[in-house]
Parts: C-alpha cells; structure tokens; sequence
C-alpha cells in the first residue's frame, strides 16, 4: 500500500531532505483541484489561496479531489552519502536517550538527516554536505553516540546518483542490482511507515492469525503484510497493519526519569519506535504557512507496537497491548508539542472533532474548517477523522 503524491501532499510530505529543502507542501506552486460540483480550480498563491494553504497539509479526503501538482524541483546533490551507525550491543535506554539530548541532532547543519529504530541497534541517515564520508564521520564522531554501548561500526556509501544511495541504505547497506533494482528498493525496508515494499516477501514467515472479535482493528489499520529483514541488528518479523498500534508524537523538550522508564518499558514488551531529527529548514517555517502544524519539534517519534509475539509469531492479548502502548504515549505526552500527525490516522483515539482537529492541525483549525465549509460545504468528502463543517 502507497499513499502516491496527492496523499503525501495532503497531510505534508516529510522526507530524508525535509531538513534541507522543506517539506513537499513547502515546494508546491500549484494545485489543480476538482470541487464536490465537478468544477476544476487552479489554486495557487494568488487563486484560491485559502484553499491552496489547506491542501497543503490540511489531511487528505475533505475539500474534494487534486488531480494535479506543479511542484518546486531541485538538482540531485552534487555527492550525497547514507550511513549506517550500528551496535553489538546497543546502550542501554537511559544511556541512549541522554547521549541523543547532549548531541542535539536538530541542531546539525541543514544537510544531514538521522533516523535511529529503537528496538533495533541501528542508527541512519543521508548527509548532502561537499565534505561527503569525511563530514559524516566527523559528525558522528562529535555525536558521542560511538562512546556507548559496545562494538560501534560505521558503515557509509557515497555517490552523486541519489538512487543508489538511498537503495544501498534502504537495503541495510548492500550495495548490489541493477539500476531498475534501485528504483524498485528506493523505499525502507522497514516498513514502520505504510510502505508496501520489501526486500523480502511476507511469506517468507509463518502467516498471522486474526484477531476476532475486535472491530478497531479492522476500522483502523490495512490488512497487508510486509516483511522486515534480514538486516544485522533489525528484528526479524512480519509486520502486519491488521496487528499493530501505530502513531506519531512530535517532541519538544527533554524526557524525565519517569518518561525514560515508561520507553523503555515500552521497548523491552516488543515496542518500536521511529525516531527522526527535525527541526533544519522546515522547522523555521511559520505553524501557519501552510496547514501543517507541527514545525516547532526537535524530533518525531513513530511508535509500533505489534500485536502479536515477536517469538512465536502468535497473536498475543490486544487489550494488554493496546493498555502498555497507551500509557507509554501518556507518560511521554508532557514532552511533546501534543499534536500528532494527520498522515498516520488513529482511529483507536477518537473520531470526535473536538479532539482530533487541535490534535492534527494546531492554531490552523479554524481556518481549515472555513475552507471545508466555502469549497464542501455539503460535506460531501469526508472520513472519520476528515474537517468538519463545525466543531
């Protein structure tokens, strides 16, 4: 399952290079746009703005339909190069969290995105400097990162097709195949992010069961299976939407003892969690430039906590699941900017507007719903977590 570019346009657009030239939503110059009578709008900065403004990052599913996008395009770095940083033994929770708050990562230079899976012993990223491997491993050498736990590697590939770079670290740092093999790789095998591609196919895992008798599961999450390794230090397991908890927090300050305890309580069940630098280019962008909110966080966390045993493959107790995933978020809430992120729909939260909206959109709620109520103003696109005509 892809959700293609009108969906990655509708709810932002965040990539390896947000840091460096913006979000998707940030670089768009034009949006063709069908409305709920089968009229066709051009949308642009200076026709229909208001509506421009909201298909950029407003969610996707609730003015009417985009058929087409004029995008802001860049030339391919000059050298670009994907690292991956890994560890025998990964630091413990604590040690890990604290190094991350003294580096600071969203404080680096624009040209370099980190990733770290926690759960995982891997930690990635893309770097676009001049300076190509010599300014990574000078980056990370400062980071601290390679001063904990045990047996640190660095591994880092470097090229000016940014294709192959992002096949080689999407492959966990494999370099091999054709050129219409990096097409094809050009997405993560890790799967935590809805992205229906992988190096390896799901059946080459025992199937899952279903879970019966819970109807969130299947109002919530698509039923694909992906499949996740073998990469050294990543979990192998089958990663089934029908049997996982996902969502996204946005960070804007220092976790406690209490908060660090909860994650790692989190973790040490069989929790996930996709942690992204933020911050750069985009996130000295105004809240309200476009629909999408969340530009003042340091870092997002993408939390997946599957539903099932990680050993023997066997649905484990959803109710205990859902229990641990729930309290981990409320602990770490009063760390973050308390919004979340509207491509990652959460149907196990709320469907009640009043809750939702200030979630997804921030100060942009009231804006949003004047745009929904001027361009749809039967509420004929809508979904159980779309804008509403009122709150």
């Amino acid at each position: 399952m892809t959700i293609g570019l009108g969906g990655h346009l509708a709810v932002g657009g965040f990539g390896e290079y947000a840091r460096f030239y913006g979000l998707s939503i940030d670089n768009v110059l034009q949006l063709e746009f069908v409305d709920w009578q089968g009229k066709v709008l051009i949308a642009n900065s200076q026709n229909y703005s208001d509506l421009f403004w909201a298909l950029k990052g407003g969610g996707g599913g609730s003015y009417g339909i985009v058929t087409a996008a004029k995008l802001n395009v860049f030339p391919f770095p000059n050298i670009s190069t994907a690292f991956i940083l890994s560890w025998d033994t990964f630091p413990s929770t604590a040690e890990f969290i604290k190094t991350w708050y003294s580096w600071k990562p969203w404080d680096l230079p624009d040209e370099i995105s980190i990733e770290i899976i926690m759960g995982t012993n891997l930690m990635t990223g893309i770097y676009i400097g001049q300076d190509g491997q010599e300014g990574v491993t000078r980056i990370i050498d400062a980071s601290g990162m390679t001063r904990i736990g045990n047996g640190t590697s660095l591994r880092q590939f470097s090229s000016t097709n940014l294709l192959e770079v992002r096949a080689w670290l999407y492959k966990g740092g494999e370099r091999s195949g054709t050129d219409e093999d990096y097409q094809i790789y050009n997405v993560p095998p890790f799967a935590f992010d809805s992205i229906g591609v992988s190096p390896l196919p799901a059946s080459v895992y025992p199937p899952l069961q279903p879970i019966q008798n819970d109807p969130r599961i299947n109002e919530t999450h698509a039923g694909s299976e992906y499949a996740v390794g073998p990469i050294p230090g990543l979990k192998p397991v089958v990663v089934s939407r029908d049997f996982t908890k996902y969502n996204v927090q946005y960070v804007i300050k220092e976790f406690d003892q209490n908060a660090i305890n909860a994650f790692d309580y989190f973790l040490s069940h069989g929790g996930f969690s996709y942690w992204t630098s933020l911050k750069g280019y985009f996130g000295r962008i105004s809240e309200t430039f476009t629909a999408y909110p969340n530009r003042n966080a340091i870092f997002g966390m993408q939390h997946l906590l599957p539903y099932f045993d990680l050993g023997t493959f066997k649905p484990s107790g959803i109710n205990g699941q859902f229990r641990l995933y729930q309290n981990m978020v409320e602990i770490l809430e009063p760390f973050t900017n308390h919004r979340s992120y509207c491509g990652v729909v959460d149907l196990f939260w709320t469907t009640d507007p009043k809750e939702y909206m200030p979630r997804y959109f921030g100060p942009n709620v009231d804006r949003l719903i004047q745009v929904k109520n001027k361009y749809d103003p039967n509420n004929w696109f809508s979904n159980p977590q779309s804008v509403p005509l009122h709150l």
